[in-house]
């Protein structure tokens, strides 16, 4: 699983739009709903190399949650991403044991150089 903010999530969403993938998000209904400052999840499903039905560079499909504002519970959407593009993302793992490392300092403000960029 990979972990994005809701700028890389547009990035993703505009390129499988420009590639022309089978699953995508609609831009604009998702910035009607989303959480400008949320963090959303991405779960890789499957290796994807077809897209209307014909051969075409591998990418991933994936299952995406979705922070809505206002809301605890996440919208869900299925988009296609280019494989270069997915494997740059940060994993979820990596992002769990910053957070974990930055709790668990004794000194009462986390060091926040532990988390890596995403």
């Amino acid at each position: 699983m990979k972990i994005v903010s809701t700028d890389q999530l547009y990035t993703l969403v505009r390129s499988a739009k420009r590639r022309g993938y089978n699953r995508q998000i609609d831009l604009g209904r998702l910035r009607e709903s989303v959480d400008p400052s949320g963090i959303h999840v991405l779960k890789d499903w499957m290796l994807h190399e077809h897209k209307a039905g014909v051969q075409c560079e591998p990418h991933v499909r994936c299952e995406v949650y979705i922070k809505v504002a206002d809301r605890m519970e996440p919208a869900t959407a299925w988009l296609d991403v280019e494989l270069e593009q997915f494997n740059r993302l940060t994993d979820s793992k990596v992002a769990e044991d910053a957070i974990a490392a930055a709790s668990s300092m004794d000194e009462g403000t986390p060091d926040h150089t532990v988390v890596g960029t995403v």
